[in-house]
């Protein structure tokens, strides 16, 4: 168990039932999806922003100025504002199947830098990543 373990418990435990079920589901879907479609693949931070800014190539320039700002962020491993960043631009634009995936790699970096370093993995973070999933996935 990590540092941070009880604390996650905790707030995961305030969660109403069927948002802490889905939390979970889209967790166990997102790393069955990656871990299946990626060949076990890991995805780096550079992958990751070349799929975000293709997948949104074709959205407006204000979006993809935002895409660009949540590359950056990744590629300067502050997972906390990319997150924010790209739970702002999927509030604002319905996304389509590949910017999902590219969502998804998003997530998947994250979760791979915050099992490398603990630190990173605040209450937070842990929030927002799984409001970005319920927001680009829906809820079940």
């Amino acid at each position: 168990m990590t540092p941070n373990s009880s604390s996650y418990l905790r707030w995961f435990e305030s969660q109403k039932p069927a948002q802490a079920m889905w939390i979970v589901a889209s967790g166990g879907m997102l790393v069955i999806a990656l871990t299946t479609g990626g060949c076990g693949r890991k995805v780096d931070a550079d992958a990751a922003g070349r799929q975000l800014t293709e997948s949104f190539a074709k959205a407006e320039a204000p979006v993809k100025q935002e895409v660009a700002r949540v590359n950056t962020a990744l590629q300067a491993g502050d997972y906390q504002q990319a997150i924010a960043m790209m739970n702002q631009i999927v509030r604002v634009q319905a996304v389509d199947g590949a910017q999902k995936k590219a969502v998804d790699a998003l997530v998947l970096q994250v979760r791979e830098a915050t099992a490398k370093d603990p630190k990173l993995a605040t209450p937070q973070l842990h929030k927002a990543t799984s409001d970005l999933i319920l927001k680009v996935h829906g809820e079940p």
